[in-house]
């Protein structure tokens, strides 16, 4: 019974409720039917997303906007409250439909925002652009310029690599004709020995030498000549390094001293440059020591680097960790070498040519025999040295390789060429900034008579003979 009632009471509820109106819902309409002119004059609502806004044309107090719905067709609102109007938000506006010729407009009469952004407010700032895009033109023309500064820097640098080992090909092929033209000297030597007697040696003089036995050197370092004659006129003695307390007896006109090169070796002393340094007799009876390595020597601990030096008996050379004493007595003054007027000498450097007798000379010099002229640097970085001159052709310049090695920047790294022929001394320029005799340009070569001042860059040299210096002195 109870029950009964309840269903009863809820049945009338529902019909209550159901006879009550609801507010009626604003049909929206399509924005196609008001473009087909369907709607003209009469109420409508329209629902979209807004597009531009406008000030109208012809009033001041009208605004325009558009209103795009969801078919993608667009109308035009006019309005005349556009406080909050923002472009990208969805309203519902309801108005009337009238029509301007062919364009159909809505009078706004009211508008509900129904896509309002939670944050909306002004776009943000574009991002700055990077600040290589604002400096490209500076970027491209400092790239550009590292590049070419690396281009021309490798150019040099295959250059410089090119002409080293140009360099040192032409040392390489001078040095093996050289050892073929001592290895024919040697066995000619070695032929015509059988022939001739061979000449009693003299006793040699009484040398001082120190208290503490000491050592002959062995076949591998020093090649002592095959007839011991009374040219040996002095020797070495090692007072320390590796190879100290051996000693070396001294002969000819010209003893080189080096590591793997020259009369007297040192294997054992990695300090030593292969072709380190040579001792010079002279003709006017001077012994010379010259320095031809990288890290120069010591003469009585005065450093002599790329030039020589007067040494007497009792003196002290250094060469690298080596510790040597010279003792002797210079062998006698000779004459120049007396060449025919008609005959030229060759260019290739041979003992024989020189007119040297086998007996007065080491089978294993490639030269010795001082030819009786020298140059003193008179002016320049190099002021003070002397170059005793002992091959037919000595080349000049600031590379390593000439003969006579100038310090001088302003010099060419090959700048001449001294030459004896028939008896006479020729230069012979092979500088772009060209050589003086003094003070006039030599063209192509100029004879030397002893005395001439020659100017090669800043360097002012003086080229003596015996018979200048015995003039001078007289």
């Amino acid at each position: 019974m109870v029950r009964g009632r309840r269903w009863l009471l809820g049945a009338g509820l529902a019909l209550v409720f159901s006879a009550v109106p609801l507010a009626p819902q604003k049909e929206v309409t399509p924005v196609a039917e008001i473009l087909a002119g369907k709607h003209t004059n009469q109420t409508v609502t329209v629902q979209g997303r807004s597009g531009y806004i406008i000030r109208e044309e012809t009033t001041a107090t009208t605004t325009v906007f558009t209103l795009r719905d969801d078919y993608g067709d667009e109308i035009r609102v006019r309005t005349s409250k556009p406080e909050g109007l923002q472009m990208g938000v969805t309203y519902r506006v309801q108005g009337t439909v009238v029509s301007s010729g062919d364009r159909f407009y809505l009078i706004e009469m009211d508008r509900v925002n129904l896509g309002t952004p939670p944050a909306l407010g002004p776009p943000p700032p574009a991002p700055a652009a990077p600040w290589w895009q604002e400096n490209w033109l500076l970027l491209a023309i400092g790239g550009s310029a590292i590049l070419l500064a690396f281009l021309i820097l490798a150019y040099f640098v295959a250059r410089t690599r090119r002409e080293a080992r140009e360099e040192l090909e032409a040392l390489r092929r001078r040095e093996e004709a050289l050892r073929r033209q001592l290895e024919e000297s040697r066995k000619a030597a070695e032929e015509a020995a059988p022939l001739a007697p061979a000449p009693v040696a003299p006793p040699l003089p009484a040398l001082p030498f120190t208290e503490r036995q000491t050592d002959m050197a062995g076949p591998d370092i020093f090649f002592p000549p095959r007839k011991l004659t009374d040219e040996m006129w002095g020797t070495l003695e090692i007072l320390s390094g590796p190879d100290q307390g051996k000693r070396f007896p001294i002969g000819g006109r010209r003893i080189v001293l080096g590591r793997t090169e020259g009369d007297i070796r040192f294997p054992n002393d990695s300090t030593v440059s292969a072709n380190h340094a040579e001792i010079v007799a002279t003709a006017d009876g001077r012994i010379l020591f010259v320095d031809h390595s990288r890290n120069g020597s010591k003469v009585n601990n005065q450093v002599v680097h790329y030039s020589q030096v007067e040494i007497h008996p009792g003196d002290t050379i250094e060469i690298g960790l080596t510790a040597l004493r010279f003792m002797g007595k210079a062998p006698a003054p000779v004459a120049p070498p007396a060449v025919p007027a008609t005959e030229s000498v060759p260019l290739p450097q041979q003992p024989t040519q020189l007119g040297i007798p086998a007996a007065q000379d080491l089978p294993h010099a490639p030269t010795g025999l001082f030819l009786g002229a020298e140059l003193e640097v008179i002016k320049g970085p190099d002021k003070g040295k002397r170059f005793p001159l002992v091959k037919t052709v000595t080349t000049i310049g600031r590379m390593e390789d000439r003969d006579i090695q100038l310090t001088d920047i302003t010099v060419s790294r090959r700048h001449a060429v001294l030459e004896l022929r028939a008896g006479k001394f020729y230069l012979r320029n092979e500088s772009s900034q060209g050589t003086r005799v003094n003070s006039e340009m030599v063209q192509l070569e100029k004879e030397l008579e002893g005395g001439e001042d020659i100017e090669m860059g800043g360097t002012v040299l003086k080229f003596l003979t015996t018979q200048t210096q015995t003039d001078a002195t007289r």
